[in-house]
């Protein structure tokens, strides 16, 4: 009895939603769900590529700026690029991934983007100088933020990620 109760209730909801989207009941969402789905799809691309962050850094204590993207189809791969020189400047390797993420949002093949990089800024909430993970993202639709995850690593290795900061930046790929 239950599961046909639970049945009829989601046949319920799936219904009322249909006819008002059919109806047009549902425009005032519109933008909810898209800011809803934007916002959704950031935080998948930073949460799928921070592990990799986080394993660099236990392991090395530092990492090359490396980046990422989100396909339309809400795979997710990794962007490299490689100018010959096996010791870059961080700055050279940022720039140049820029322009690889460029060119494959002007060809529709990224809906969001990532470049993570490991710079020294200062947190707000402490005031201190300190070590973190910027992460510059963009969506499609023309939002840009740079975010920052301040960490320290202690001794035997192990990893601390402070509260993270942010702000909206104005886009440089899409």
């Amino acid at each position: 009895m239950t599961t046909l109760r639970n049945f009829l209730i989601l046949f319920s909801i799936a219904s009322f939603s249909f006819f008002a989207k059919a109806c047009g009941q549902n425009k005032a969402e519109t933008k909810t769900d898209r800011n809803s789905k934007k916002v959704n799809d950031i935080q998948t691309l930073i949460n799928s590529t921070f592990p990799l962050i986080e394993d660099l850094l236990k392991k090395h204590g530092e990492f090359y700026p490396l980046a990422s993207a989100m396909e339309p189809n809400d795979s997710i791969v990794m962007v490299a690029t490689y100018n010959g020189d096996d010791k870059p400047r961080s700055q050279n390797v940022i720039d140049d991934l820029k322009a690889a993420l460029k060119q494959g949002a002007s060809e529709g093949k990224h809906k969001v983007v990532a470049i993570f990089s490991d710079v020294k800024t200062i947190d707000p909430n402490t005031q201190q100088k300190t070590d973190a993970v910027a992460i510059h993202v963009e969506h499609k639709d023309g939002s840009a933020y740079i975010f920052y995850y301040p960490y320290q690593i202690n001794a035997n290795k192990e990893l601390t990620i402070s509260k993270s900061f942010g702000n909206s930046i104005k886009t440089e790929i899409f």
